[in-house]
């Protein structure tokens, strides 16, 4: 009896641990992956992570998204003590330091098999340079966005219709407008508390700026097929003056300089003439809702870009850099197994289908959103909530349009005129700096003294002694033949 009793133990024990070996063969593959920051909404655990879950029944492999807090300095430490993650997020200079340490894999040789799907779905124009290091590619690619694109400029309709002011066109006529909302007192508290122009800092004020084919920072810019400086455009002065006068009327908002989240509950307070703002700050549900709880009778209209009296300078606004695939891109440890780059490839070939596109911009069919008659998509109330993170799960990036279509019908108008703004394009970010050149003194001073003009803290007068210093303290004119040197070769400019 006690032998047959061990008998039945021991094959019990031998199931089990066939059981277990069998599940262990059958474990799914993980990929650890570090993101920056936490984002609205991120899921409390992996079990309420339905991109992860869904991934996983799709693919086999469980791709693990983590935030991380401090992420640059966070990140630096992981790699330097041998632990970091499969995947990770970075910038252009911390991929090319990484790649001459060789802690990144080169991915040059799944250009025609693992990354192909990315190829197909948006063609080659995501191959960019930004992505290599010594001519070999370290960084996925990407179909970026642009997130100057979605400034725009904001009035208080509702106001205007009340003064019969039609939207302006051009910066006198901005000036006007700004003036005679300012001293309306359409808010009717009896106080001369109306703030003529608000925005986003110097980047506001390139509104005005735009006009006169100049830009408030160190821009590099082509033009007549020749590398320049935006800060070296004939209309440069003009600009500085007609900023001035913003500020000396008293229609600049005094926090303009400050923190954004000021400025952005400035703007939807309704207490503005003219705001520069991202259309993503105001015409989002949420904040529409915000403002309207404050001013129940608010319509905003947008309008720009404005035009000058300088002769062939275009109506843009905004700065737009040119080479846009210029975004914070993943990468793949150079340590990553064989069978771990296979999961990683399964994971992006995901992506790229219609389902995983879909996925990541507005959730899963049914749940999180359903298809009308019309073939239109209508976000449900679980998607509106259960959504806000998918954003971070974008690594293969969106096409625009579509996304912002699906996820924002409430501001499809703005969005639509965001996106068609001609802008102000410029070539930093095509230009790699030799590290010997201090570029962050250089634009240290620029924007230090471009603020001590518009503020009239230093008069407009001595712009051409400014441009001197730069070339004598700053060896400006190295810098303007290095972004030459290299636009040239890219084929941006010629000789």
């Amino acid at each position: 009896m006690f032998k047959r009793t061990l008998s039945l133990i021991l094959c019990a024990v031998l199931a089990l641990c066939c059981l277990a070996a069998s599940a262990a063969a059958e474990a799914p593959i993980e990929i650890t992956v570090a993101m920056n920051g936490t984002p609205t909404g991120w899921p409390a655990s992996e079990d309420e992570n339905f991109i992860q879950q869904q991934i996983l029944e799709k693919t086999g492999v469980r791709f693990v998204m983590s935030p991380l807090d401090n992420y640059a300095q966070t990140l630096n430490l992981l790699v330097a003590n041998d632990d970091a993650p499969d995947m990770f997020i970075v910038n252009a200079d911390t991929m090319r330091t990484y790649a001459a340490q060789d802690m990144l894999l080169d991915l040059t040789p799944y250009k025609e098999t693992g990354l192909k799907c990315i190829f197909d779905k948006f063609g080659d124009s995501v191959d960019t340079p930004y992505l290599y290091y010594n001519d070999r590619m370290y960084m996925i690619p990407t179909n970026d966005y642009q997130d100057n694109a979605y400034y725009t400029m904001y009035f208080r309709q509702d106001w205007a219709d009340k003064l019969n002011l039609q939207a302006p066109t051009t910066v006198e006529g901005l000036f006007e407008f700004c003036s005679a909302i300012a001293a309306a007192d359409l808010d009717q508290n009896g106080q001369k508390d109306t703030i003529g122009f608000t925005g986003y800092g110097l980047q506001a004020l390139d509104a005005i700026a735009n006009a006169y084919d100049a830009g408030l920072g160190n821009y590099v810019i082509v033009r007549d097929n020749k590398v320049t400086s935006s800060l070296l455009q004939p209309g440069m002065k003009d600009a500085l003056t007609m900023i001035r006068k913003f500020f000396e009327a008293g229609l600049v908002d005094p926090d303009i300089l400050g923190a954004k989240s000021e400025i952005k509950a400035h703007t939807l307070s309704g207490n503005f003439g003219v705001s520069v703002m991202k259309w993503s700050d105001i015409s989002k549900a949420a904040y529409l809702t915000q403002a309207h709880e404050i001013n129940p009778d608010l319509v905003y209209g947008w309008c720009g870009p404005m035009a000058s009296e300088i002769e062939g300078a275009e109506s843009v606004y905004g700065i737009l850099d040119y080479n846009r695939n210029t975004r914070d891109k993943y990468v793949i440890n150079a340590n990553v197994s064989e069978e771990k780059l296979e999961a990683i490839f399964k994971v992006l070939q995901y992506l790229c289908t219609d389902e995983g596109s879909m996925m990541v911009y507005v959730g899963l069919e049914g749940d999180h959103w359903q298809r009308n008659a019309d073939n239109s998509i209508t976000m449900t109330e679980r998607g509106k909530t259960e959504t806000l993170y998918a954003y971070k799960y974008q690594i293969l990036g969106r096409e625009e349009a579509a996304y912002l279509a699906l996820k924002f019908p409430e501001a499809a108008d703005v969005v639509a005129y965001c996106l068609n703004t001609p802008r102000y394009i410029i070539y930093n970010k095509s230009v790699e700096i030799p590290a010997d050149f201090y570029l962050s003194d250089l634009e240290n001073y620029v924007n230090m003294q471009l603020i001590a003009f518009v503020k009239g803290e230093r008069p407009v007068a001595e712009y051409d002694q400014f441009i001197d210093e730069l070339y004598k303290t700053y060896d400006f004119q190295r810098y303007l033949d290095i972004c030459a040197e290299q636009l040239v070769a890219l084929g941006y400019a010629a000789k």
